[in-house]
């Protein structure tokens, strides 16, 4: 079967080969080789080409537990071997970020070999794009009001990070790095200054874009994403001054309005459980949720 040194670490000059194998296949954010590479350090995650299929494995960063996506870009009728020759190297092998196309197959190849569970913390958030720039509508009034008042009270703008600018962006990571001291972030084990470095420091080969927003001169908030499946605008990070009422509110729809004005949807990715990220992406009013599964296949 195999062996370890097939493996190798994702970087960027993975990304066309990347977009080979994963361009027949509406992706989640989870499978953005922006994420992958955002967090290959915190993950592990490392790859490698079996029976022609292109197989992500990585190592969960909180529970230690060895994780694959799903195999993807080679023939179903290899996929069975695939699989196994997964868990012969790692027995104890979780199948994770599957969506229910993916649980379908398991559950056709491997019947109730194949253990599912939906992982509701990896729900990805997707809401109308259109709704999210004009922000219409009753259940989204507290927003335009949140807005109202922040322009009422800043001296706002807000500035494209093309790669002229991006001196502005850096400037923003660093001015809104979180306090590691504060209470609500010891729960964050995860290194996200690292992940939003990696992108900063691949931003123009990502083709990545990006939006800082100042409130009377100051800086108030930044954003980056990219579009992924023609479609759909995907929000990598938000980061907002936690002193600026409404800096947050302003930020989103800026950004979707200016850097992705033919999006259909908007995807905000997951809350990882975070009951304060649950609260606030669920008050956006998103469409029905993409589940998204982990499988446990038992031999």
């Amino acid at each position: 079967f195999l062996f370890m040194q097939n493996f190798r670490q994702i970087s960027i000059e993975d990304k066309q080969l990347f977009e080979k194998y994963y361009g027949g296949r509406k992706i989640s954010s989870y499978e953005s080789f922006s994420n992958m590479l955002m967090w290959q350090a915190e993950d592990k995650l490392e790859y490698a080409v079996i029976n022609g299929f292109l197989c992500v494995v990585g190592i969960n960063s909180v529970s230690g537990k060895r994780f694959s996506y799903m195999p993807v870009g080679g023939d179903d009728s290899a996929l069975c071997d695939t699989v196994f020759a997964l868990k012969a190297e790692y027995p104890d092998i979780i199948f994770t970020y599957l969506k229910k196309g993916d649980t379908d197959k398991l559950n056709a190849i491997f019947g109730e070999k194949a253990e599912i569970s939906e992982e509701r913390d990896l729900f990805e958030y997707i809401y109308e794009a259109e709704k999210l720039r004009t922000l219409s509508g009753k259940a989204l009034h507290a927003k335009r009001n949140h807005i109202n008042k922040f322009e009422a009270t800043y001296e706002s703008r807000f500035d494209m990070i093309s790669s002229e600018n991006k001196a502005e962006l850096e400037a923003a990571i660093l001015a809104l790095r979180d306090d590691p001291a504060l209470e609500e972030n010891k729960t964050m084990l995860v290194d996200e200054d690292a992940a939003i470095d990696k992108l900063y420091e691949n931003f123009d080969a990502l083709g990545l874009t990006a939006g800082v927003l100042y409130a009377d001169g100051n800086i108030a908030a930044y954003t980056i994403g990219e579009m992924i499946n023609g479609d759909t605008a995907l929000i990598h990070v938000e980061k907002a001054h936690r002193d600026i009422e409404g800096a947050y509110t302003v930020v989103n729809q800026r950004f979707i309005t200016e850097a992705f004005p033919t999006a259909l949807y908007a995807n905000r990715e997951e809350d990882m459980g975070v009951e304060g990220l649950r609260k606030a992406k669920l008050s956006y009013s998103p469409l029905p949720f993409d589940k998204i599964y982990s499988a446990k296949i038992n031999s």
